[in-house]
């Protein structure tokens, strides 16, 4: 568990791109009759420690959090912390956060751990958005063999501006929570968030504020790491499981190494998912035809460990359930998946698409063997028989289509442009 977090830690900071510094040793005097500034009473042994539930719940902040306030009872990397160790120095974090402490006191020596924890606590709580990644961390030693941590976040909101931005923060919230169907699934509420954030953020690596939850509610601009932990906390207020994966990823055609990256697991109907907010944002140039009407990629809302594989390496050792059912996959769920190859039923596919006058249909196929065949034959010919169709039935002179094809997912797309001047543009991924 120990060497997880640490590859947490690495991973949090390949992301952000800040600097702990935790070497800034202090003596204390050599006399005892100085006090430290807290009295804290460390656990004597393994199991004497604090008690998780007691942890989780007895946290009563003097900031008034109001919407955001309210926190997710599923605290996924808290539980998976096994030593009370280091429960106490997780709540002892959460805590000081919670009460915007400018020094966190903490009755131990291991700094790297508390960092750490410092990590998981920022990983579990989307909602603490008021503090970087960045942290100062002084030791001292008593000469009767205690030991103090001070532990001295850095805070990006404070006082009546931190009220003001909460305030905001929970306007939002609060909006988007008055536009959500109480009759939705647990599958539709996840689409119904991937959507909205998709449709109300843009994507800016020069955004402020854009590792929290700030920059997507407020701003309207972030990265990966705002809009996976703002998915996170919409998702657990509309009672369903989300927490923070990170990692890095490679995309196909843009990137030639893997970048740092954060995405979300997602439970629903008890079956566990992952779902990729940030790389829902269309690709197309906002000036092309396509662009103009297609404003969500569906690709990944939902899927399979399989699937996100090819492209998303999760951080060493995490450990995350089983990610295997296609159920609430999007392209399982909603008639676009194959595990055969049958010319005759993809081609009934296309042409009811272009009868529909849908802007795009999409084929995803179990494997890489079956897409590879099904790819040639779409592409020379069922396509091209499709887009007849559609000009005989719509009773167009001409008409053209685009293809999008993610070879990682095995899957292809075709947009369908219901206008004059018959061409084929295709853009390979």
């Amino acid at each position: 568990m120990k060497n997880l977090i640490k590859k947490l830690v690495l991973t949090l900071l390949a992301i952000t791109g800040v600097f702990l510094i935790w070497d800034n040793l202090q003596t204390s005097p050599t006399f005892t009759a100085i006090s430290p500034v807290h009295d804290e009473t460390l656990p004597a042994v393994e199991g004497s420690g604090v008690d998780p539930v007691e942890v989780v719940d007895a946290t009563v902040p003097s900031i008034d959090l109001g919407v955001i306030g309210e926190m997710s009872t599923e605290l996924y990397f808290f539980n998976q912390l096994t030593e009370d160790m280091d429960r106490y120095i997780y709540y002892r974090i959460l805590e000081g956060l919670l009460e915007q402490a400018e020094e966190i006191v903490i009755a131990h020596d291991d700094m790297p751990r508390m960092h750490e924890m410092f990590v998981l606590v920022l990983h579990d709580h989307p909602e603490i958005f008021w503090v970087s990644g960045a942290t100062n961390t002084t030791l001292t030693r008593w000469t009767d063999g205690r030991v103090e941590a001070s532990f001295v976040p850095t805070y990006t909101f404070s006082g009546d501006l931190l009220a003001y931005a909460i305030e905001n923060v929970d306007a939002a919230i609060e909006r988007f929570l008055a536009t959500v169907d109480p009759t939705l699934t647990e599958y539709e509420l996840v689409r119904f968030v991937y959507e909205y954030i998709i449709r109300s953020t843009v994507y800016d690596l020069d955004a402020p504020h854009h590792q929290t939850i700030y920059s997507v509610f407020v701003n309207r601009a972030s990265v990966c790491a705002g809009i996976s932990r703002a998915a996170q906390l919409l998702l657990n207020r509309l009672g369903i499981f989300a927490t923070y994966v990170t990692g890095v990823a490679y995309v196909p055609g843009t990137s030639s190494e893997p970048i740092g990256h954060a995405w979300n697991l997602v439970r629903v109907n008890g079956e566990y998912y992952f779902l990729d907010v940030t790389w829902g944002f269309p690709t197309f140039a906002s000036d092309s035809v396509i662009g103009e009407r297609i404003d969500v990629i569906y690709d990944y809302l939902l899927l399979t460990y399989d699937m996100i594989a090819d492209t998303h390496t999760i951080t060493e050792g995490l450990v995350l359930p089983e990610v295997n059912s296609l159920t609430h996959t999007f392209f399982y769920k909603n008639g676009m998946f194959y595990d055969v190859f049958d010319e005759n039923m993809l081609l009934d596919a296309l042409k009811t698409s272009v009868e529909q006058a849908e802007d795009w249909i999409s084929f995803q196929f179990a494997d890489r063997a079956l897409f590879n065949a099904a790819r040639d034959a779409l592409l020379d010919d069922l396509a091209p028989t499709a887009a007849q169709h559609l000009m005989a039935y719509h009773g167009l002179v001409s008409t053209q289509y685009f293809v999008r094809e993610r070879e990682s997912l095995n899957k292809i797309t075709f947009y369908w442009i219901f206008d004059e001047g018959f061409n084929v543009a295709r853009d390979n991924d």
